[in-house]
């Protein structure tokens, strides 16, 4: 998200002001492009305005929000490779119980070992990511980290058992197998 907040207000806003240059674009000839010009400026500042104001969810927008500081079941499939830690495997996860597309960072133990396309059921603590102070003290904005990727909640060390494999797209899951496997 942006240093500043950027609603849907200011995207109206900068629509308005493009009306407005173009009405004295009409009547002030002699300064035509210069009223043009801005007048594409405003446009462009407020579809992007428009477009963070869209593309950031609020907090209580996922059907999930309800059960977050809870235990929750849910079965979900593995939507990006596997990421191998030392102790631990941190795994992109939808939610394959509902219509949205609500992702989830799950990390949980190494072993038994999960790959891109496994359907798990899934069954712990659901929270949302919180910010932490680094070690040189500045704060790292963890949620707006996890947010480009979609990503809105996670859970840490839940019990696993694996449905199926195979779910996920069929050329991801084939070059996925390729990079594993590669000399």
């Amino acid at each position: 998200q942006s240093f500043l907040f950027l609603g849907a207000s200011v995207a109206y806003f900068g629509f308005i002001l493009c009306v407005i240059f173009l009405l004295l674009s009409l009547r002030e000839v002699t300064t035509r492009r210069f009223y043009i010009l801005l007048c594409i400026g405003c446009v462009a500042f407020g579809v992007g305005a428009w477009r963070l104001d869209v593309s950031y969810p609020k907090a209580d927008s996922h059907l999930l929000a309800k059960f977050v500081n809870k235990n929750f079941s849910f079965e979900g499939i593995v939507v990006a490779e596997p990421d191998v830690r030392e102790s631990s495997v941190k795994l992109t996860v939808r939610d394959a119980t509902s219509d949205e597309s609500i992702k989830i960072l799950v990390t949980t133990d190494r072993y038994p070992e999960f790959s891109y396309g496994d359907r798990i059921r899934f069954s712990g603590f659901l929270s949302v990511p919180s910010r932490y102070v680094e070690d040189d003290g500045r704060i790292f904005d963890y949620p707006a980290y996890l947010a480009k990727s979609d990503i809105y909640y996670e859970m840490r060390r839940p019990q696993t058992i694996l449905l199926a494999q195979g779910e996920g797209n069929w050329l991801s899951e084939k070059l996925f197998s390729l990079k594993n496997h590669a000399p």
